[in-house]
């Protein structure tokens, strides 16, 4: 179920915008050899793929979807997730942001994992209203309110329901606009991070600082979490389960 999630997201065609025979290369033999199911290979060429893509300014959610479909197969879950939500970040529009949060609660429910921040309404909000899609709401809900401002100054009975439509519809899109901005200013994305442990758990301490009687939990690899601001020694996990954590064990979603 996943995996097919995943293929359905990823994308076969080239990730345009740029010409350059080594990024063809590596992105047409990335693909062959996960088509046939040489997933070391397709990891590795797509790790190149992204660093020399990203350095350029080329930022791909086809490739992010498809490290992850191959990090998934070679059981990296840290990696799988990390490139799931990479994806879901540089998805093209909300619909396709949707469907990458669906496979990333495919990955979570087959780790077993029964809390995580990607749950939380918070992240799902940075990913579906991101800032730059926010322009369209903001510019629905102002004309709307023209055309309620026109309704309201003509004041003929036929526009009654013309009126309370472009009411509603100002109301709800200016509301929307409003919380994408007021989500990504308070809950960015850069909080986010995997946890990406060496030795598959991540200890989570009761302060910032390392002692073993103060040891809370372990935190598996793969899990999501939302940090607080501060690089100390350990940092702070404030979601789904608060505590300080080594920072060595964590991977951040970068931003955008």
């Amino acid at each position: 179920m996943l995996v097919a999630i995943l293929v359905a997201l990823s994308s076969c065609a080239r990730p345009g915008g740029d010409d350059s025979r080594q990024l063809d290369t590596l992105w047409d033999s990335a693909l062959k050899a996960g088509q046939e199911g040489r997933h070391d290979e397709a990891s590795r060429l797509l790790d190149a793929f992204v660093d020399v893509s990203e350095r350029e300014g080329i930022f791909s959610a086809e490739a992010h979807h498809n490290l992850a479909i191959s990090e998934w197969a070679r059981k990296h879950t840290a990696n799988a997730v990390y490139h799931a939500v990479r994806g879901a970040q540089l998805s093209s529009g909300p619909a396709s942001a949707l469907r990458a949060l669906s496979s990333l609660a495919s990955m979570e429910e087959e780790m077993g994992l029964q809390v995580s921040a990607s749950r939380s309404l918070p992240f799902a909000l940075a990913l579906l209203l991101r800032r730059e899609w926010l322009v369209v709401p903001l510019a629905v809900g102002l004309w709307s309110l023209v055309a309620l401002g026109c309704a309201l100054w003509l004041r003929p009975p036929s526009l009654e329901a013309a009126r309370w439509v472009a009411g509603s519809i100002a109301a709800v899109s200016l509301l929307t606009a409003a919380a994408g901005w007021v989500n990504s200013a308070l809950f960015p994305l850069s909080r986010i991070a995997v946890v990406s442990a060496p030795a598959g758990t991540a200890p989570l301490f009761r302060g910032p600082s390392v002692q073993e009687d103060g040891r809370l939990a372990e935190l598996p690899s793969g899990m999501l979490v939302r940090v607080g601001p501060g690089d100390g020694a350990l940092v702070n996990v404030i979601e789904p389960v608060g505590g300080w954590v080594d920072p060595g064990n964590l991977r951040r979603i970068e931003a955008q």
